[in-house]
């Protein structure tokens, strides 16, 4: 469901990327933000 609200773009997991900080997590998740509130918020999501 979250790529089909995304278009396929993957959010940065920190098992993908290793050494990854924070910073990175929170700027993958930040980035994709309407995306992902459009997904929340949706019927296939169950609200």
């Amino acid at each position: 469901l979250r790529r089909k609200f995304t278009k396929r773009v993957e959010l940065i997991r920190l098992k993908q990327t290793r050494f990854a900080t924070n910073v990175l997590i929170v700027q993958s998740i930040v980035k994709q933000r309407t995306p992902l509130r459009q997904m929340f918020s949706s019927e296939e999501w169950g609200y």
